[in-house]
């Protein structure tokens, strides 16, 4: 915000917050697409703050500074050094492929990682089946009883978790309570209990 000449207040965050995990789980729900996403939770946000400021051109300024970010969440380098000899770690992601690139290579995870499967490059969002058909298509790893998926979304890792028949854990850190009816396998709050479900 300061590089267009606004302060972000604590409730402009919170709002900007509600504004886009609400936009994202219209991606997840198939009613939007990502392109449209960069720029419509901009778009709600401007419009009731009204900052009059050109979406396009914001988003180029966040992803700018996206660039720069990459702080893993505590313990999740122990975690990934322990499984990464045992497992195929692959990633799945629905963000902006140039920002998850940046941020693993940032955070110098890239290396525990066998492949990357991001929506913007294959074509699907999760939870389309399609886009896990194409996982399962380019992993070793082609049963589906030995793989499971951990994510923060329950409408996109884990619902899609669900279509695509494999074991879902969802990473709770915040102790969000589950009102949907979308029912992981397994739900942790820190990372270090995933090594007690696998």
């Amino acid at each position: 915000m300061k590089e267009i000449g606004h302060i972000c207040t604590d409730k402009m965050y919170e709002d900007y917050n509600i504004i886009n995990l609400g936009i994202w789980e219209k991606l997840n729900e198939g009613k939007i697409q990502l392109n449209e996403l960069f720029i419509k939770r901009f778009e709600i946000f401007f419009d009731k703050y009204e900052i009059k400021q050109d979406e396009k051109e914001f988003d180029k300024i966040l992803t700018k500074m996206f660039k720069k970010t990459g702080t893993p969440i505590k313990g999740v380098k122990e975690i990934l050094e322990k499984l990464k000899d045992k497992y195929e770690l692959v990633i799945t992601s629905n963000g902006p492929k140039e920002q998850q690139y940046d941020r693993l290579e940032n955070a110098d995870f890239s290396k525990y990682f066998s492949s990357i499967f991001i929506s913007q490059e294959i074509g699907y969002n999760k939870p389309d089946k399609r886009f896990f058909n194409i996982v399962f298509e380019n992993i070793e790893n082609k049963e589906k009883s030995e793989i499971l998926i951990i994510g923060d979304s329950l409408s996109s890792d884990i619902a899609g978790g669900k279509i695509a028949e494999i074991d879902t854990c969802w990473y709770n850190p915040k102790n969000v309570e589950n009102k949907s009816d979308i029912k992981p396998n397994y739900e942790i709050k820190r990372i270090e209990e995933l090594l007690e479900i696998i």
